[in-house]
């Protein structure tokens, strides 16, 4: 695979540096234009959660995600079309610049370079909810209650082990309804020079630390590379992803089906650890306005005793026309205990409709209850959620 990968980058350099001389006895090619666009999801929450043995949690809250996106591409007179994405974070937080890659596409496919979701994450169905902001009892963006006590199941289900980390991408052309792509974020790299010590971590942590010590009367830095094995740490991080839609022509029935799997190597390998490895299955059907969509997920949590799986798995319905869209979603995970410890679970609704003001503008309103269940029945780890959500989203 990794042949592959390196193959097609080669196949696309060489196209990609052949153009510009082509080019240049027709027109002299100006640079690549940005433009700008984006998102600003607000989220009012108002919930009730029982926890911690009884206690009462009542709360108000305002949640909010924005991203401003600078986009722009051009195509060669190869057919070659280069474009770069540059997602900024709207407010502070720790990665100020969210996603950052350039991709290349013709008729080889896509190649991605840089930080951006790796295939794992970006090819896998399942159900959802119109609600702003991503709320879903699937991968949803925002988490609208509390984690209880030492319960291992309280967050949504993530087929997301890369995350934004440094990755090359490679989609294949949809071909008869049918897409596979690949994903390699590379290990962890420590860098040396005559200078001191330069580190830098393109894992899947995202830490990034740097040293610089200049010696006495100079010096050049070298390209002695190495590599850090870490207690704790996963790393060379493989994805794979298919989809295949289709519909069957007569009645107006539409379908997607979608499968992940992600891997990546333990580095240093300690009592009850193991390499990570992560899959995914989703579906979903339309027709007339309604789409019936479900989804599981398998994660090993990089561990090697018996019964230490998490299982997730969600199934919901959904119906829109014109302006007005509803849906409801179920989810259930399952955070396994070792041999013997049964499972700490989380069962989750959400029930939600939006309506559309104009294009980019949409309004929502949606309850949530959570269920958050002990493996061993403890109080402080257990606990019901339900929430009243009213959001609204801008696109621009």
């Amino acid at each position: 695979m990794k042949k592959a990968l390196l193959a097609s980058s080669a196949i696309i350099a060489a196209g990609v540096i052949a153009a510009p001389a082509m080019a240049a006895e027709k027109k002299a090619a100006g640079p690549i234009k940005l433009g700008v666009g984006g998102y600003f999801h607000a989220l009012g929450v108002h919930s009730n959660q029982d926890t911690t043995a009884g206690a009462n949690l009542r709360s108000f809250a305002i949640a909010r995600e924005a991203e401003i996106s600078f986009a722009g591409s051009t195509t060669l007179d190869n057919g070659i079309t280069a474009g770069v994405n540059v997602q900024l974070e709207a407010e502070t937080c720790g990665d100020q610049i969210d996603e950052s890659y350039i991709w290349f596409k013709g008729s080889f496919g896509e190649v991605n370079i840089g930080s951006e979701n790796g295939v794992g994450n970006k090819s896998f169905r399942g159900s959802s909810v119109p609600l702003s902001g991503w709320v879903s009892t699937w991968t949803s963006n925002f988490k609208l209650y509390n984690n209880v006590g030492a319960n291992t199941a309280s967050s949504p289900f993530r087929s997301d082990v890369s995350s934004d980390s440094e990755k090359l991408t490679y989609w294949s052309p949809k071909m008869g309804g049918f897409q596979i792509g690949a994903s390699y974020t590379w290990e962890r790299q420590e860098l040396t020079s005559s200078y001191g010590a330069i580190t830098t971590d393109n894992g899947a942590t995202g830490a990034t630390t740097t040293t610089l010590t200049a010696p006495a009367g100079g010096g050049t830095v070298t390209s002695a590379t190495t590599t850090a094995a870490n207690t704790g740490q996963n790393s060379d991080v493989w994805e794979l992803g298919a989809t295949y839609s289709g519909n069957t022509g007569k009645d107006g029935v539409s379908y997607n089906v979608s499968g992940a799997y992600i891997r990546s190597n333990n580095e240093v390998s300690t009592a009850g650890t193991a390499d990570k490895r992560v899959w995914a299955l989703g579906a979903d059907v339309s027709m007339a306005g309604w789409k019936v969509a479900g989804g599981y997920g398998n994660d090993n949590t990089a561990t090697s005793g018996s019964n230490t799986d998490r299982i997730d798995w969600n199934v919901g319905v959904g119906y829109g026309a014109g302006a007005m869209s509803y849906g409801v979603s179920y989810s259930h995970t399952e955070v396994e205990a070792g041999a013997a410890g049964g499972a700490d679970e989380r069962d989750h609704w959400i029930a939600a409709a939006s309506y559309a003001f104009g294009p980019g503008i949409s309004f929502s309103a949606g309850v949530e209850h959570v269920s958050l269940d002990d493996n061993l029945n403890v109080a402080a780890n257990e606990g019901d959620s339900t929430g009243i959500i009213l959001g609204t989203s801008l696109f621009f």
